[in-house]
């Protein structure tokens, strides 16, 4: 990758802490040396401290657009001047554009979750089990109930936040019916008994609650259900080394990556993602799902 840095060079950027972790930075300069656009990707420390300072250096520096992670996807909401409906409708953006300093807010995690499903014709028509009703789980669930998703059981360890999703989607959305449960293990097998995939969104198996997981006993699920646990860091989740000890396809979060970027850079730059030119970089060599 060829280092480009001039007084044409655009800058774009992801906004979040922590963000040392980010494979973003890297996917994009890659996208961006391969389509021969004059731009950078770089990572800048944001949380609810220095949010407003951040935003006002966006517009300074005219940063053309950017992904926006944890903790500050709700909080950034404020400060854009445009935000599309879905994201709207999830009540976050990952994704900002820079027109002229006017900032336009999008969300394209749950896109992403949808696009690697279709990518590896996984079924998630029928029934779909989502863990997880916090920020990346709403945008999940709301895309899944768009793209067709019949039956969708979020669960949670809070019930209301649970409860609360649900209603939002049979309201918004039709086509899909969307009911509430807790995220007991239990309650989990016996859900997973008539569905397709189960989803975890949850914070379990990222650091610092390495070695847990929302399942722990898998004998009594049927084994045509797929696993995708969003977590990418550590590629291998507890959930995920269970699930393949018993037998399950299961995926990481990488794939989420992958796919809300694209839909990103498209965004951004109106152009295509050089996906299979990313993929063959071996960005993620460590990181394979099987």
């Amino acid at each position: 990758m060829k280092p480009i840095c001039n007084s044409e060079t655009e800058l774009y950027c992801i906004l979040g802490d922590p963000v040392t972790h980010c494979k973003s930075t890297v996917m994009h300069n890659l996208a961006f040396s391969q389509l021969d656009i004059n731009a950078v990707f770089l990572a800048f420390l944001c949380n609810q401290d220095n949010i407003s300072q951040v935003f006002q250096s966006v517009r300074a520096l005219d940063i053309k657009g950017g992904s926006i992670t944890m903790p500050v996807k709700k909080a950034a909401m404020p400060f854009m001047d445009f935000i599309s409906k879905d994201a709207q409708l999830i009540g976050s953006v990952n994704v900002f554009k820079n027109i002229n300093g006017r900032l336009e807010g999008y969300n394209t995690d749950g896109l992403g979750v949808v696009h690697f499903l279709q990518s590896k014709n996984i079924p998630f028509i029928d029934k779909t089990v989502l863990v997880g009703a916090g920020g990346a789980g709403q945008s999940i669930a709301i895309q899944l109930a768009l793209h067709g998703t019949k039956n969708l059981v979020i669960c949670d360890k809070d019930l209301a936040s649970a409860r609360s999703l649900a209603d939002k989607i049979n309201e918004s959305v039709t086509g899909c019916h969307a009911e509430a449960a807790t995220a007991d293990e239990s309650v989990l097998i016996g859900e997973l008994q008539n569905s397709d995939l189960l989803v975890d969104a949850t914070p379990l198996g990222m650091p610092p609650l390495e070695g847990q997981s929302i399942l722990y006993s898998f004998q009594s699920i049927p084994k045509h259900v797929t696993f995708l646990d969003i977590c990418y860091a550590p590629p291998r989740t507890k959930l995920l080394e269970l699930a393949r000890e018993n037998g399950f396809q299961a995926y990481n979060g990488i794939g989420m990556l992958l796919y809300q970027g694209v839909e990103a850079f498209r965004i951004w730059t109106g152009r295509e993602f050089p996906l299979e030119y990313v993929e063959q970089q071996n960005l993620f060599a460590n990181d394979l799902n099987p």
